[in-house]
């Protein structure tokens, strides 16, 4: 058997929090045999008084938080930023190849790919993980709780 694991991100649009998990999976090694198992996710809100709700979630309920449309599931990327933090599909990223020069820009996935569209006169866009070899990201926000960083691109 082998074992992959899948970290991503969870956003609650009811709550307006989000989650980290990750899911096992493991394969027997044939093409059809594909088992899913061992997924954690955990939630924390603030309702501004330092009270917390939590909210777990476990292997049992996976299809109840994938299936929902209040869940909006992003997968890690793979990459940290300057300060080495994990980056998901989502986040909303300071960019710059130059020091004269920052881009916010968003992180979204095409293809087998996640990309950020930093257009630097060559190229229009770059896989993040070319662009993370040459130039600076850093975590701003995201798509879901502060979309108006993507204003001031």
């Amino acid at each position: 058997m082998n074992k992959q694991i899948i970290k991503f991100m969870v956003y609650d649009s009811k709550l307006n929090c989000f989650g980290f998990g990750c899911r096992s999976k493991f394969t027997n090694g044939l093409d059809n045999g594909i088992l899913l198992a061992d997924t954690a996710i955990g939630f924390k809100k603030d309702d501004g008084n330092k009270n917390y709700t939590s909210l777990n979630f476990h292997k049992s309920n996976w299809k109840k938080v994938s299936t929902n449309d209040r869940f909006i599931i992003n997968q890690f990327t793979g990459e940290a930023d300057t300060h080495d933090n994990d980056i998901y599909k989502g986040h909303i990223l300071r960019c710059s190849m130059y020091a004269d020069e920052e881009k916010i820009l968003p992180v979204y996935f095409e293809g087998s790919s996640f990309w950020i569209d930093y257009d630097d006169g060559e190229w229009d866009r770059f896989v993040l993980s070319e662009f993370i070899k040459i130039g600076r990201v850093e975590i701003i926000g995201d798509i879901h709780t502060t979309p108006e960083l993507l204003n001031n691109k």
